[in-house]
């Protein structure tokens, strides 16, 4: 006879077949695992993450399924690139990587549990570098993402290497929203020096029109608490071999970037903020222009949020380079250190490109300027933006003749209105010196007391802060710390102090009284 089965129970049905499983799991993944167990306990794990190359299991990834990686076991080239093309859903995330504290080879780690490892050997990975493999992938990308609300988590990425102009460490394609990287370590890349070209991002977004990279944009996808330090590559350290960049395209925060040639490069909207950038170098191949951070967009109405950042020890890099046409740019509690060991180590740069309206709202930043130039120039187009204020910002500059080089020379952009400059303060380094404000300082050209000259200097904001922003002083970013053994973006380096209301604000990143460091917790040892 003939069965009817009741909606709901075809619909549950229907997602079995489809789906390969009706409800979310949790699954474990081992190196000395089998893709033909289960992988429903750390007892049957499976050998391989689902996308893997080598992957030959036959679960299908679903809406809430996590997938947890042994702690400590690694992974080397040949299973890479990871396609992965499986979505969650809306508050339902896909979860993947070292997301079980208590589950770790403890005979790779004897004093307890670490991120697994993806190693690509120095070695370009699976297939030819910039053509693919058999499955269609950048087979030079450890993470090729086309999936959404997916969320990336505590893996360790080492020896990333290319020899011509292909790789990086994730791509996230643009039919992809809401994907998550998080607290990922990315370290020992290196390149041939003779016969590569640079790459400007590892973290990336290659092109479409999704979630991802639209006007409505790039507020969909996070790169957040991510180590990046090359500090350990045979090239890392030499400014003139250094290569590699961050991210490009995504939300980025509470980061490290350290020892490569360009750290943020976004492209489409959103928020760069409470990131420490250092050690970055015009690099091995002498064409690709050294940036800490830098829009590049070429058209558009994006708006940016930048805040919090501290770019500081660099060798030669453009530190803050935006204003791009259409843009909205809002960028406070920066602090910006522009001295370094090389040429061209440039204080920010607040206008890229002229001829369209675009507004740049520069407010409560530092700026340590020791090359003897203004601490802000306009760039090479001397334009006025649509709204143009510069305020409330502590510019230390042995040229004290103004805060910004070349707001007066040209004419506006049309439709512009009037420029405000004000409340800024200015002086030199030796003043600065004087007055307490230096590099030594637990917290780089800080107030020391209720006198310090720019306590007091500011003018109040609330009424035109970013409303989903807090008005709050810096935080400092984060610092790269080794906690327990694991190498990890520490945050808060510093607690905000709060800025009234109503009542004047101190000119620059900090708000009197300043405060000490945060203690830290559970150090074995401090990278720097």
């Amino acid at each position: 006879m003939s069965r009817i089965f009741p909606p709901a129970q075809l619909a549950l049905i229907l997602a079995v077949v489809l789906t390969g499983s009706a409800f979310a799991g949790t699954y474990y993944i081992a190196a000395n695992g089998s893709d033909s167990n289960n992988g429903t306990s750390k007892t049957t794990p499976w050998a391989h993450l689902p996308g893997m190359a080598t992957w030959t299991g036959s679960h299908t990834p679903v809406a809430g399924d996590t997938f947890i990686l042994r702690g400590c076991d690694v992974w080397s080239n040949a299973n890479f690139s990871i396609l992965w093309s499986w979505s969650g859903a809306t508050g339902n995330r896909i979860q993947i990587g070292g997301l079980d504290k208590t589950w770790y080879n403890s005979t790779n780690c004897p004093s307890g549990w670490n991120r697994p490892v993806f190693n690509a050997g120095n070695a370009v990975m699976n297939g030819t570098e910039c053509s693919g493999d058999s499955r269609g992938t950048n087979t030079n990308s450890f993470i090729y993402n086309t999936g959404a609300h997916n969320f990336w988590s505590w893996i360790e990425l080492k020896g990333l290497y290319w020899a011509s102009g292909c790789g990086g460490i994730a791509d996230t394609h643009a039919v992809a929203g809401d994907v998550i990287y998080d607290n990922l370590y990315v370290h020992k890349w290196s390149v041939n020096l003779s016969t590569a070209g640079d790459i400007s991002g590892f973290f990336t977004i290659p092109g479409g029109t999704g979630a991802c990279n639209s006007n409505a944009g790039a507020v969909n996808c996070t790169v957040q608490y991510l180590v990046q330090d090359n500090s350990d590559s045979p090239n890392g350290t030499n400014p003139n071999q250094r290569s590699g960049g961050g991210v490009m395209a995504m939300n980025t925060i509470n980061s490290i970037f350290s020892y490569m040639t360009n750290a943020i490069k976004p492209y489409t909207n959103g928020e760069i903020g409470g990131n420490n950038i250092s050690n970055v170098a015009g690099g091995f191949d002498g064409t690709n222009h050294p940036n800490c951070i830098e829009t590049i967009q070429a058209s558009g109405n994006n708006t940016y949020y930048f805040h919090d950042n501290w770019v500081h020890g660099n060798y030669s890099c453009q530190l803050f380079t935006i204003g791009n046409p259409g843009e909205i740019d809002y960028a406070w509690n920066n602090i910006f250190d522009c001295s370094g060991g090389g040429v061209g180590n440039n204080c920010p740069a607040l206008e890229q490109g002229s001829g369209d309206l675009h507004s740049l709202f520069f407010w409560n930043n530092t700026i340590f300027n020791a090359n003897g130039n203004y601490c802000m120039t306009l760039g090479s187009n001397n334009a006025y933006q649509k709204d143009f204020q510069v305020r409330n910002n502590h510019c230390i500059t042995t040229n004290t003749g103004g805060v910004v080089f070349g707001l007066n020379s040209p004419s506006p952009d049309s439709g512009a209105n009037a420029p405000v400059t004000d409340h800024n303060y200015i002086e030199s380094a030796s003043q600065a010196a004087s007055n307490g404000y230096t590099s030594s300082q637990p917290y780089n050209y800080s107030p020391t007391s209720a006198s310090s000259p720019t306590v007091g200097a500011g003018i109040n904001l609330t009424s035109s802060w970013p409303g989903a922003y807090s008005t709050n002083d810096t935080n400092y970013a984060c610092t790269e710390q080794t906690v327990n053994g694991v190498v990890q973006s520490v945050c808060p380096a510093r607690s905000s102090v709060s800025r009234p209301s109503s009542a004047a604000w101190d000119a620059g990143a900090y708000f009197f009284p300043v405060g000490t460091p945060n203690p830290p917790t559970g150090l074995a040892a401090v990278v720097q």
